[in-house]
């Protein structure tokens, strides 16, 4: 599976959350159980952030003191994930 489809799934099931982007690489790693190139990582997030299939990962919440980085699918991007085995 590629990165695109790993994190797309990832968003789907789990909707990781950490403090800031490069924790959010952590956490994906960590889930998907491989290491992810910080590189490859920015461009798969960018891939799937312009097909609309997740929301800006890197955002400030309504009462939140300093952005986050929640990795969350889109309606379209859950109708795109593959199904769970």
């Amino acid at each position: 599976m590629d990165n695109d489809a790993a994190l797309l799934d990832l968003a789907v099931r789990a909707r990781p959350i950490a403090a800031d982007a490069e924790a959010g690489r952590r956490c994906c790693e960590t889930a998907l159980g491989t290491a992810i190139d910080p590189g490859a990582f920015a461009a798969s997030l960018a891939r799937l952030l312009a097909r609309g299939l997740i929301r800006d990962p890197v955002r400030l919440s309504a009462g939140d003191l300093h952005c986050h980085f929640v990795l969350e699918a889109t309606p379209a991007g859950i109708a795109a994930a593959s199904p769970p085995d």
